[in-house]
């Protein structure tokens, strides 16, 4: 039940990394679907998330915001959590250096911060989730006598200098006779 699911999410980046973008934006568009609705994938969402991000499609990863950040926040696991709040940082650090000020999100009024009318302004969006990430990892680290969660979190802002923009396709719809566009 896990395979292909992981496989697709866990390429992602290698692929973007050896440039081969055409592939790369097909595994996403045919995996992603198989994650997206089972709470146990929440970390492979994450990596999905992670390469809209580097691809520049930032108005395409909020909606996985808005969708997954209740899943992530409710999961047992404290390192999936990490895992989708790196992902949900890099999102919201690549919107603030484009210079956007707010974001429009749909979250459960449960949330921490959850806000009535649904405008989050980037920056403090930035800093709940560069906090909370921080916790989590310091508290990885600190049980494994180490700092690779630490390090992988100073490393996200690097991330940004790697974005190279190209689009999610667009989805042809099938004509009133049949044919595909």
């Amino acid at each position: 039940h896990e395979i292909p699911h992981l496989t697709y999410g866990s390429v992602l980046r290698p692929l973007f990394e050896l440039d081969r973008f055409v592939e790369a934006m097909k595994t996403h568009v045919k995996g992603y679907p198989l994650v997206s609705r089972n709470p146990e994938y929440i970390d492979t969402v994450a990596l999905h998330l992670e390469f809209l991000v580097l691809t520049g499609n930032h108005a395409k990863a909020l909606p996985l915001i808005s969708r997954h950040l209740p899943v992530s926040l409710a999961n047992p696991s404290l390192l999936k959590q990490l895992k989708f709040f790196f992902a949900t940082l890099l999102a919201f650090l690549a919107l603030k250096s484009e210079g956007r000020k707010t974001v429009r999100l749909r979250l459960p009024p449960k949330t921490r911060f959850a806000r009535a009318d649904g405008v989050y302004p980037v920056s403090e969006l930035c800093r709940e989730f560069e906090d909370a990430a921080r916790e989590l990892a310091m508290q990885f680290d600190d049980r494994n006598d180490n700092s690779f969660y630490r390090d992988t979190m100073e490393g996200i802002p690097h991330l940004l200098r790697q974005i190279k923009p190209y689009p999610v396709p667009v989805r042809s719809r099938p004509s009133a006779g049949g044919d595909e566009v």
